[in-house]
């Protein structure tokens, strides 16, 4: 993970966080999707869930198996992420770019730095299960190749 990935990294939760937005503020927090849903229900949920693919798809390999549960499983809760965990992913995503820029600008001899890889694994965390299987998924069928919904 460099500061460049980073930003794309928090260019991603941006992305997420406007679709969360709107979800919740059309559907509510606890909306329960089902085969009657809008139409434009299950477009915002599949946005959503790009949004959290492209994030994972982004972070190092190891921070998606090992991951730091800092939200616990919303997903077992609800849905759909809600705006309040995504604030918390924001608030992680700063933190990975603090730490990648600190680590960049240290020129430490080490090649890896732990806060950047705890990050990682915070953010990995907050994601729902599903984008983390496809994010894995699509790092296997095409390593160079960036998740794009």
């Amino acid at each position: 993970m460099d500061v460049v990935t980073a930003r794309e990294v928090m260019t991603e939760a941006v992305r997420l966080a406007e679709h969360t937005a709107r979800f919740q503020a059309k559907y509510g927090r606890f909306y329960t999707l089902k085969p009657g849903s809008p139409a434009d229900a299950w477009a915002l949920y599949q946005d959503i869930l790009s949004d959290q693919c492209r994030i994972a798809t982004l972070l190092d390999d190891a921070s998606l198996e090992q991951l730091h549960h800092r939200c616990g499983a919303w997903w077992a809760r609800e849905d759909v992420i809600d705006t309040g965990v995504v604030r918390e992913l924001m608030a992680e995503v700063g933190n990975l770019l603090t730490c990648c820029a600190y680590f960049e600008a240290s020129q430490d001899e080490r090649d890896w730095s732990y806060a950047v890889q705890l990050s990682q694994r915070t953010i990995a965390g907050m994601l729902h299960p599903t984008s983390l299987q496809l994010a894995g998924d699509e790092k296997l069928r095409s390593p160079r190749q960036r998740y794009a919904s």
